[in-house]
């Protein structure tokens, strides 16, 4: 069985405004090998995303999935994320 990762996801939309608005936010297991990527978010971090008004959220997980790859954001750092997906 592969190893699964517990985390509150959040969609983020961009406004008209240009700032940034939360479009949906759940609890959901990732299993461990279908994260592709975990992006700094809000930080100073080089390659880091800024999103406007959103400043809780610190990282970017996406998921691989057949066919698709979507896209979340996490209040949890990047290191954090690693560090479950590695336990």
């Amino acid at each position: 069985m592969a190893n699964q990762i517990n985390l509150h996801l959040y969609r983020v939309v961009q406004l008209a405004s240009g700032s940034y608005g939360l479009n949906g936010v759940f609890a959901r297991a990732i299993k461990s090998s279908d994260v592709k990527e975990v992006t700094p978010v809000n930080t100073l971090d080089a390659g880091a995303i800024t999103l406007t008004g959103l400043g809780m959220l610190y990282g970017r997980v996406v998921e691989s999935q057949p066919g698709l790859d979507q896209e979340f954001y996490v209040m949890q750092t990047v290191a954090q994320v690693n560090t479950l997906l590695n336990a």
